[in-house]
């Protein structure tokens, strides 16, 4: 088995990975080795008008079939719309017209071993279907197990023009390792389970029938192995869940011309200033227009490639109580795109002698919940872009003016809501495993991949911090992680950084941020085995508390509920569960007053998650425990009592 995995590590060391990942230990071979794999790439030389509207035909989920059928153990009320939950275009801040979505029934069938790498099943129908997108290991994929190695293949159909443009491949998510096959060349491959890859599919792309075919190697938390995984284990209970593997988030083409827009990177400040750069292959004139709704604004020409800058007089600031988003059109000689931007700033400022977050120079009280992203039907993948939506509309009525994204990245289409709806986000690093050390090989994949993370996500005005490691999970101390927090900086400085978010604190980043549980531990001087007393240098947070948990009605349960009993602490009744988080939203308060030091604080957690029964609802989102009131009035009360611009009522 070594060896197989072998030849996946080599076929891997790609371009797309760049130099570094040539440079691991072990690493004999380039992307060549993908080469022996692999034919002669196909020349497209077909002669017709070019860009027209690209059309893609497939075979699409029609409910259950011959060979799909769904193995949903506990459903939600989005469950049944899940074959089509994922139509929307899912790139909202480089948004082009040309794209076919390809999610629906895929072709699936395990495989034995990276030695198949050697023989991709070509022109051969697989045995099973697979709902994309779905992680193998959920009941809405319709396979539900496990597989270190896998196939995924799809027929499509293509009636456009294919000369002069660009067929890009765009996969939003594969967990963990991937390489592409489109009519039997390799087109590409990736390794990283949270970041969306292209792959420039013009040599092999034909006009009408195409076959892709996708491998993917996921080794979750197998033995020798510390890879990027959030909470992820194979054996899993209490606080770890089932795995996710595979094609998670959406597959979908587009058509573009030779020299398109590759990236769009917009940011606006306080100021009305907006600044970035528009990548494209070649450099090229662009006009850019920003917009009020529909009424121009501003407007400005520039180089692609390079820094440009925009003042907007009288501009119209992104905040919670009123998120405030500007549309934005891209034009160059060849396409135009669509983009969006909010203006605002957050940084680290003085009120009332003490540091604190600011947001376009206000204080704002961070009370937001640990959100992991679990769904009872498709695990990381939620079985629609609605039922994402529904827990940030159910979290924002409550009264929480912000969201934890626990080790674990979403879908782009999450983040442009929550800037659309004014919460902030704080978006943690996907964590390596918390039980072992890694090596440098791995500390260096591990940065790669959140890098990765951080560039394509700092666009989005609702992420207001960065968390790099949760409670010493992959946390190696001193140099590297000084190292990685500068490397953040270098792509995104318009953040905050949480170096350590609980337990391991160097004092680096701009929070010093305990997790205690159940009561808060928040900004007052005391300590224990796991909780530092405040510095007096950085911003105070409590970014874990709380955790109460409650056993719901057995209809809203996961089937496994062997270790419930290990939630940190568990109410027999629902006024009990009132009656204990009330008591901690309470001292938090206390805690506020006493000193004024705390600034944030998570609750634990949004919903349960199979056996972790903690959740302000149920695992299918059925059963909600807060008495909404009460909560309102409670978080309301931390908010005055911080001096928080922000009022959740």
């Amino acid at each position: 088995m070594k060896n197989n995995d072998e030849s996946l590590n080599h076929s891997l060391r790609s371009p797309i990975l760049g130099e570094r990942e040539k440079e691991s230990k072990g690493v004999k071979f380039g992307w060549k080795a993908l080469v022996m794999i692999v034919t002669t790439a196909i020349i497209m030389t077909v002669m017709i008008n070019p860009f027209s509207q690209l059309t893609v035909t497939r075979k699409k989920y029609t409910g259950q079939t011959e060979n799909y059928k769904s193995k949903v153990v506990l459903d939600t009320p989005w469950t049944k719309d899940a074959h089509t939950g994922w139509d929307n275009y899912p790139r909202p801040q480089l948004h082009r017209s040309n794209w076919q979505n390809l999610n629906g029934l895929w072709e699936y069938s395990k495989a034995k071993g990276t030695k198949e790498l050697f023989s991709p099943p070509f022109g051969e129908k697989l045995p099973r279907e697979i709902l994309i997108p779905s992680c193998i290991e959920s009941g809405l994929s319709g396979i539900s197990e496990y597989s270190e190695h896998n196939w995924f293949r799809t027929l499509f159909n293509v009636s456009h023009n294919l000369r002069n443009e660009q067929f890009l491949l765009n996969f939003d998510a594969i967990d963990y390792e991937a390489v592409v096959y489109l009519n039997g060349v390799g087109v590409g491959s990736h390794r990283g389970g949270y970041s969306r890859f292209t792959v420039d599919i013009t040599h092999a792309i034909k006009e009408y029938d195409n076959e892709l075919i996708v491998f993917v190697r996921d080794p979750t938390d197998k033995l020798g192995e510390n890879i990027p995984l959030g909470k992820q284990r194979n054996v899993h209970g209490h606080m770890f869940f089932a795995p996710c593997s595979g094609i998670w988030q959406s597959v979908w083409l587009e058509s573009v011309p030779r020299n398109h827009i590759k990236k769009v990177d917009i940011s606006g400040d306080k100021k009305g200033v907006l600044s970035g750069v528009i990548h494209t292959e070649k450099p090229t004139k662009f006009d850019l227009q920003l917009k009020d709704n529909d009424t121009i604004v501003a407007k400005t020409s520039a180089k692609s490639n390079k820094p440009f800058r925009l003042h907007v007089n009288g501009v119209k600031l992104w905040n919670i109580s009123n998120p405030h988003l500007y549309n934005i059109t891209i034009k160059t000689e060849d396409e135009t795109v669509e983009s969006y931007v909010g203006f605002r700033s957050i940084e680290v400022g003085i009120k009332d002698g003490i540091k604190k977050p600011l947001l376009n120079d206000e204080f704002v009280f961070t009370f937001a919940p640990l959100d992991e992203g679990y769904w009872p039907d498709g695990l990381y993948t939620p079985p629609s872009e609605k039922a994402m939506q529904f827990d940030v509309d159910y979290l924002k009525d409550i009264g929480f003016s912000g969201i934890r994204k626990h080790i674990k990245v979403e879908p782009d289409l999450f983040y442009h809501y929550t800037d659309r709806v004014g919460m902030l986000v704080w978006q943690d690093a996907p964590s390596m495993m918390h039980d072992r050390t890694p090596t440098s090989a791995q500390i260096g994949e591990f940065e790669r991949q959140f890098l990765e993370i951080v560039d394509s996500h700092k666009n989005f005005p609702s992420i207001v911090t960065w968390v790099l490691y949760n409670e010493g999970w992959g946390q190696i101390d001193g140099g590297i992680e000084k190292q990685l927090l500068d490397k953040v900086v270098q792509i995104d400085s318009t953040r905050l950084i949480d170096a350590a978010s609980g337990w391991k604190d160097n004092g680096y980043g701009d929070f010093h941020d305990v997790h205690h549980y159940s009561e808060p531990l928040c900004g007052i001087n005391v300590e224990t085995t796991l909780v530092t007393s405040p510095d007096g240098k950085r911003i105070e947070a409590n970014m874990e508390m709380g955790g109460v948990g409650h056993l719901a009605p057995p209809e809203h349960n996961w089937p496994d509920m062997r270790t419930y009993k290990e939630t940190y602490e568990v109410a027999g009744d629902v006024p009990t569960w009132n009656f204990r988080t009330q008591f901690i939203l309470e001292e938090l308060r206390r805690q506020i007053e006493f000193t004024g030091l705390c600034t944030g604080a998570v609750y634990t957690q949004t919903t349960d998650i199979e056996s972790e029964v903690n959740g302000l609802l149920s695992y299918d989102r059925r059963f909600s425990r807060p008495n909404i009131d009460e909560w309102k009035e409670a978080i309301n009360g931390i908010y005055k009592a911080s001096n928080s611009t922000y009022s959740s009522l």
